[in-house]
């Protein structure tokens, strides 16, 4: 699972946000079908809480 960093630690940003836990791998596959948009990791599957991780060029 994802642990998520300071603000000052991280390189970019991290989105955190919270959806139905079968919508998971739905936006998993959405957001990095797009080349360089961000990517997705899992913080809690059973709450449905992720996280993308984008830079500020995306």
């Amino acid at each position: 699972m994802a642990r998520l960093l300071p603000p000052d630690q991280a390189e970019g940003y991290q989105i955190v946000l919270q959806i139905k836990p079968e919508d998971i791998d739905f936006l998993t596959r959405i957001i990095e079908g797009f080349d360089g948009l961000g990517i997705v990791s899992t913080i809690d599957p059973g709450q449905g809480l992720v996280v993308v991780w984008v830079t500020p060029d995306t």
